[in-house]
């Protein structure tokens, strides 16, 4: 029974429709330069939402989750998501194996693996207060969202497939993105071959 009733809450998740996204989205782009090397890093990173409270903690109490893409010499050296909400019941440095589930402009959704990491590296997350964020990689299915208009995804705990009746429910965080315009992005980044035939 609790098994049904997580899967259920994952379908629920992706059957949410309406658009709670205050204003139209936008890139907001950070130029990060390695004083002791000249090399230059421009970071893009995108607000989403979050679609349901984040486990264990208040969506009052959370920074809004985030796209992040960064790129040095035309090219993406980096893309992931950050957010400071977990799926785990406690904080930990290791990096964990996990599930991201995904689903664009409302088509056939896509799971694939991914790792979640812990840091408090600023250039990571854009902040000088040393506290800690998640960050999941986006390298298998970035292809696919930078050709979406909105994004839902699922990032939760990989339980190898089990089913067992007497687990707990998965520690899961559910976000939304909306895509605007490429147009800065692709001015920095679009030598990269994930933006092969996309056009400003």
């Amino acid at each position: 029974m609790k098994a049904k009733g997580w899967i259920l809450a994952i379908a629920m998740g992706f059957a949410f429709t309406t658009s709670i996204h205050a204003q139209d989205p936008t890139w907001n782009q950070l130029q990060i330069k390695d004083p002791l090397t000249g090399k230059v890093v421009d970071r893009f990173s995108l607000d989403g939402v979050y679609l349901a409270t984040p486990y264990g903690t208040s969506v009052q109490n959370q920074d809004t989750p985030k796209l992040v893409l960064m790129c040095s010499n035309g090219k993406l050296v980096k893309q992931y998501g950050l957010t400071r909400a977990f799926i785990q019941p406690t904080v930990i440095s290791s990096s964990l194996s996990a599930k991201l589930d995904m689903v664009i402009d409302g088509g056939k959704k896509k799971t694939v693996s991914t790792d979640v990491d812990t840091t408090q590296d600023r250039v990571l997350s854009d902040d000088d207060t040393q506290r800690q964020y998640r960050i999941f990689e986006l390298g298998n299915v970035l292809t696919d969202i930078v050709r979406g208009k909105t994004i839902t995804m699922v990032v939760r705990e990989d339980r190898g497939g089990s089913t067992s009746i007497t687990s707990a429910a998965p520690r899961q965080i559910l976000m939304e993105f909306r895509m605007p315009s490429l147009t800065p992005v692709l001015a920095i980044c679009g030598a990269d071959r994930v933006f092969r035939g996309i056009t400003p």
